[in-house]
């Protein structure tokens, strides 16, 4: 009986140590390649994000006193924040009855994302991004920096990144 044990204890050991093995030293298999998670927990926000890794500019995150922005290089600069994701509002008030900005088009609808360009007088056009998603009970709201000017391929990649939202691991205090 002690040997069937101690071969079942063994078995058991083996099994569960192959399973949770790193990949790269990266224990979320969610990552794809070329993207880092960045755990915003620190900065008062409940999730984990994925933004490109460090190949293509220095990765920043800072406290913006109720957002959080993080930054890799000058393509990929994006606040999230909490709110309440109310994508019409955004859509019919902040971007279409903009005083300063005219609104050209959406290049992307979807029921809780968008891109869309515009432009000032005179100006060339400007691709942005809005997302939302709630995780447990907070509705995150991600964007693009407001004042810098981006095309649609920098908002795709932006976009892609906020879609990959989810809640950060509740760490367990050390016994």
């Amino acid at each position: 009986m002690k040997k069937i044990f101690s071969i079942l204890t063994i078995i058991t050991v083996i099994t569960l140590t192959s399973c949770g093995g790193k990949k790269d030293g990266n224990t979320d298999q969610s990552v794809p390649a070329g993207m880092v998670a960045v755990d915003l927990s620190k900065y008062g926000k409940n999730i984990v994000i994925n933004v490109p890794d460090s190949t293509t500019g220095p990765l920043t995150v800072q406290d913006m006193g109720g957002a959080v922005r993080i930054v890799v290089g000058k393509n990929f600069q994006i606040d999230v924040k909490e709110g309440e994701g109310n994508l019409d509002m955004k859509k019919n008030e902040d971007i279409k009855k903009n005083d300063v900005y005219k609104f050209d088009k959406f290049t992307l609808e979807e029921p809780n994302a968008i891109i869309y360009s515009w432009h000032m007088e005179g100006g060339q056009p400007e691709s942005r991004f809005f997302f939302f998603s709630k995780v447990g009970e907070v509705t995150y709201e991600v964007e693009d920096v407001a004042g810098e000017v981006f095309n649609d391929g920098a908002c795709q990649k932006m976009l892609e990144s906020a879609k990959s939202i989810r809640a950060a691991e509740v760490k367990k205090p050390a016994a």
